[in-house]
């Protein structure tokens, strides 16, 4: 899905993106929806840092002689035995 958007450039800021629009061949519209990318990123920017990150913590309890279900049963003992705050 697109939008459409007005926006309201100072003269020099036009002149930068018209000048860049030439050199590049790309359209204003393009230089600016690449600008609001680099600036926020984009939704695919954002998955790849994710799977990333999702990559990067896969095997972290590799070296742990436990298993998750022991970790549990301590973590939940723990919480159970604390006093509920009012």
């Amino acid at each position: 899905m697109s939008h459409r958007l007005q926006v309201t450039l100072e003269d020099h800021q036009y002149r930068t993106l018209a000048a860049a629009s030439e050199a590049s061949g790309a359209s204003i519209a393009e230089l600016v929806r690449q600008a609001v990318d680099a600036k926020f990123g984009s939704d695919k920017d954002r998955s790849a840092r994710f799977m990333a990150a999702l990559g990067e913590a896969s095997g972290v309890w590799a070296d742990r002689v436990d298993d998750g279900r022991a970790y549990q049963r301590v973590a939940r003992a723990t919480l159970a035995a604390r006093p509920l705050a009012r």
